[in-house]
């Protein structure tokens, strides 16, 4: 069961004012998933995390799902969010934090996997796999931050 730990993690409305380098990264939002900005984020994290973070649904910009886009595969976009370390607009910091995201309902389909992608303040997209064995949840752990995507696929349908 997840519960939110009050200490390490801020839930929020999605971000609406954009400056300097995230205009440019963030320009001519294109991206909106179904729900995204109106359902609660459920998520925790972890108690040994050296900081808080915030997470945030967020609608991305073009070259920010261009770079999504660049690393999907056989994975399609279920949701968008900002992450950010101490809730403050940074791309990186010195240590890495864990946090298990709840899979949103509609999401939940039996044999989807799923992964977490981040775009680098360069545009840079970083795969981020799912540390846990159980389905439900994903848990990753990453030092880097803003821009992310819940990525699913359907499993392989194994033939006779």
């Amino acid at each position: 069961m997840f519960c939110h730990i009050a200490d390490h993690l801020v839930i929020d409305q999605p971000l609406l004012r954009l400056t300097g380098i995230h205009q440019a990264l963030f320009a001519d939002a294109v991206y909106h998933p179904r729900n995204n900005g109106k359902e609660q984020v459920i998520c925790t994290a972890d108690k040994a995390n050296a900081y808080p973070v915030t997470v945030k649904n967020a609608m991305q910009g073009k070259k920010c799902f261009e770079s999504f886009e660049a690393v999907l595969g056989k994975y399609t976009i279920g949701r968008t969010y900002n992450i950010l370390p101490n809730g403050k607009r940074l791309y990186k910091m010195d240590k890495a934090v864990t946090i298990t995201f709840s899979i949103p309902k509609e999401l939940q389909a039996a044999g989807h996997g799923f992964e977490m992608i981040c775009v680098t303040e360069k545009g840079v997209p970083i795969i981020l796999k799912d540390q846990d064995k159980d389905p439900a949840p994903i848990t990753i752990s990453t030092d880097k931050f803003y821009a992310f995507a819940l990525a699913y696929k359907d499993a392989k349908v194994k033939t006779k």
